[in-house]
């Protein structure tokens, strides 16, 4: 049956303390819509269904589902990390997105260096927040948040995916100290 499902992302963490998971999408089905009355998990190497009693989209990049049977924090917890699929036709076309607001995910897994302070990181997700969107940078084991504005912006090489910024100062400091 799985060879039918499609992954669309991964359960993330229990999202309040009635049982509701907080799933975060692949990119692939960012901003898409899920409209499934089952998904399924899966487990120890098992694809086991789940009724969907809710479904709340958070952002372009997760999802807040309660699912039957899972009716706590403490039991949303043991299925966290775990993969989620649905049926193929289960997808809806995505929600509008505007041009520019789809191609700031373009530049995840871009590296970002800064003219001061250089190689930063890796982009590892955007943060959607209405009208001032936050780039996630990995730097070891430190994720930095850098505010997406044209501003900042020196340059953007798409062939070696790298975005080349400008930062106030004190801005990386903040992370790096």
């Amino acid at each position: 049956m799985k060879e039918n499902l499609l992954k669309f992302g991964v359960l993330s963490k229990p999202h309040g303390v009635w049982g509701e998971v907080l799933i975060r999408l692949i990119p692939e089905y960012y901003g898409m819509k899920i409209n499934s009355a089952w998904v399924f998990i899966k487990i120890e190497g098992r694809i086991v269904p789940f009724e969907v009693i809710s479904s709340k989209e958070r952002g372009n990049e997760a999802i807040i589902m309660k699912l039957d049977t899972i009716d706590s924090e403490y039991s949303a917890k043991i299925y966290q990390g775990l993969d989620i699929y649905m049926k193929p036709e289960d997808v809806l076309k995505p929600k509008k997105i505007s041009k520019a607001e789809a191609g700031i995910y373009e530049l995840i897994s871009y590296t970002v260096i800064d003219k001061k302070h250089g190689n930063i990181g890796i982009i590892q997700k955007i943060i959607d927040i209405q009208q001032n969107p936050l780039l996630s940078v990995l730097n070891g084991e430190k994720d930095i948040l850098i505010p997406l504005q044209k501003e900042f912006i020196i340059s953007l090489d798409k062939k070696k995916k790298e975005l080349h910024i400008e930062t106030p100062k004190g801005l990386i400091e903040l992370y790096l100290n």
